[in-house]
């Protein structure tokens, strides 16, 4: 059984390498490698991680006593959370 696992695993491989999944995004012939599905998946990462703090706050915003303190927080969040989604696209674009 484990010669067969091997041998299939050795296969896919092969297959993936000639069907040029594996080539680099700047790559003459272009394409989406490892690393950048690496880099988008880091950058989905960071902006799910940005908008579930974005959650968290609002939540936490319905706990002010009144009205006025509440529309401050939610505003302050949202600029909070403008700018980690600034700093995801940051950190994507310089790597």
């Amino acid at each position: 059984m484990t010669s067969l696992a091997t041998t299939i695993a050795v296969w896919a491989w092969v297959l993936v390498t000639a069907a040029g999944v594996d080539r680099a995004p700047d790559s003459p012939a272009g394409g989406h490698g490892p690393r950048e599905m690496t880099l988008q998946a880091r950058l989905r990462s960071c902006q799910e991680a940005a908008r579930s703090d974005n959650w968290l706050a609002l939540a936490n915003c319905h706990h002010f006593p009144d009205a006025a303190s509440r529309k401050a927080c939610r505003q302050a969040t949202a600029v909070d959370t403008k700018s980690a989604l600034d700093r995801c696209m940051e950190q994507f674009s310089t790597r």
